[in-house]
């Protein structure tokens, strides 16, 4: 990477230049290892929906860190994917994680 300055009247003009397969490695380099050392958010909810079955949306939000919505949106991905149930009535009810085999049967 190469970065110059030239004077242009009251200020400067910076020039950023490149080359494309040095952009292209870092990219890749940290996607990678991005993808193996973080969980994602659906893996979150799930161990902790494993732990404690009665976490609200909100419980969850602030475990995770995202918001109520986004939340709201992953339970009901992982609901369509067969990953997750909702047990009971509005007051008394519980989440249950299905493991693979279960989701399977479905």
């Amino acid at each position: 990477m190469k970065l110059d300055f030239e004077e242009m009247g009251n200020g400067y003009l910076v020039i950023l230049s490149y080359r494309a397969d040095e952009r292209q490695e870092t990219a890749t380099t940290q996607k990678t290892t991005q993808k193996t050392t973080q969980k994602t958010t659906k893996e979150k909810i799930l161990d902790l929906l494993e732990a404690d079955s009665k976490l609200t949306r909100n419980d969850l939000a602030i475990e995770i860190g995202v918001s109520d919505t986004a939340i709201k949106q992953h339970l009901a991905n992982l609901q369509a994917e067969q990953k997750l149930q909702r047990v009971g009535g509005r007051k008394e009810s519980y989440w249950l994680v299905l493991n693979t085999s279960e989701a399977d049967k479905r």
